[in-house]
């Protein structure tokens, strides 16, 4: 994909010239954009609104259940109405590690017939090199419903896709003075797993009932509910990455550190199947858990430059 230092270069409205633009010079804090920060900490401020990713990994949602879950937090999936908007969408994904996102425009509803979420744009960038929206070829004919920035292209264009095709970030969007709460509880996970399991498959930590002599999980819920500023600043060193092994931990990672296996080997949950220099933590961890691990790193280097 494009490289994110560089500008982009959109194309100036009815003029068939471009121009070049830069993500940092069009980004902005804003009202919105706080308090989308409050519960997706992705969240960006552009022109009075507030857009962020949510990561649908953990939870298997339909599309019509991501949009509720937008709207419950104040906002809808994003609708783009012009070049620019698209490009500043498009470099939120990719400032956050990913080549894609979704947006709220679908013809699931009726084939062929693409539809907004929210309002009347008639924006639509559609990747015409690769002849889309093209509904899947043949093999998945009928299947790709929903629009996404098309992976591999590396300049915004759209591909229609199947759901969570190629990533499993939505952009969610927050217009200017939306009434955006304060809290709201993460979604019930769908447990239809399209792989054919149920749930995620994903080690959360002990079951109901504490297991015997061995130490408590910093926080037990790290992988499921932001961590607080208060919660993190009040963790010591060793605590601090106690907090971030047990992150990792849950997702299988096989600690390089003999002593840290052992540690985390008392645990009934562990399961340690991937070494770690094959970890790739973009693959494995959802937002919440990149979001805290982050959070955690900033108090361990700020404890290490003063010696604490």
């Amino acid at each position: 994909p494009e490289d994110p230092d560089e500008p982009g270069e959109i194309e100036s409205v009815g003029t068939g010239s471009t121009k070049k633009i830069h993500y940092e010079d069009l980004l902005e804090t804003n009202q919105v954009s706080e308090q989308a920060g409050r519960l997706l900490p992705t969240a960006i401020g552009y022109k009075g609104h507030a857009y962020a990713l949510f990561d649908n990994k953990e939870y298997g949602l339909t599309y019509q259940e991501i949009e509720a879950y937008c709207v419950k937090m104040g906002g809808h999936l994003a609708v783009i109405n012009n070049a620019e908007e698209n490009f500043m969408l498009y470099m939120l994904a990719v400032r956050n590690g990913q080549q894609t996102a979704f947006f709220g425009y679908s013809d699931e509803a009726v084939e062929y017939r693409w539809e907004w979420v929210y309002g009347d744009s008639d924006y639509e960038r559609w990747n015409q090199k690769s002849n889309q929206p093209d509904n899947g070829g043949v093999s998945d004919a009928g299947n790709e419903n929903y629009a996404q920035f098309m992976a591999g292209a590396g300049d915004g264009t759209w591909d229609d896709a199947r759901l969570d095709a190629n990533t499993t970030c939505y952009i969610c969007e927050w217009e200017e003075n939306a009434a955006i709460p304060d809290h709201v509880d993460p979604p019930e996970a769908n447990k239809t797993d399209p792989s054919g399991g149920s749930g995620t498959g994903k080690n959360p930590g002990p079951e109901p009932g504490p297991q015997e002599n061995v130490p408590p999980q910093i926080f037990p819920d790290s992988s499921n509910t932001y961590l607080t500023d208060a919660q993190v600043n009040a963790l010591s060193a060793e605590d601090v990455q106690k907090a971030i092994n047990e992150i990792y931990a849950r997702n299988g990672y096989r600690f390089k550190d003999p002593a840290w296996l052992a540690y985390y080997e008392q645990y009934d949950w562990y399961n340690g199947t991937i070494p770690s220099d094959q970890f790739d933590a973009a693959k494995e961890f959802n937002q919440i858990e990149f979001a805290n691990v982050e959070k955690l790193r900033i108090r361990r280097d700020a404890l290490k430059a003063r010696g604490g």
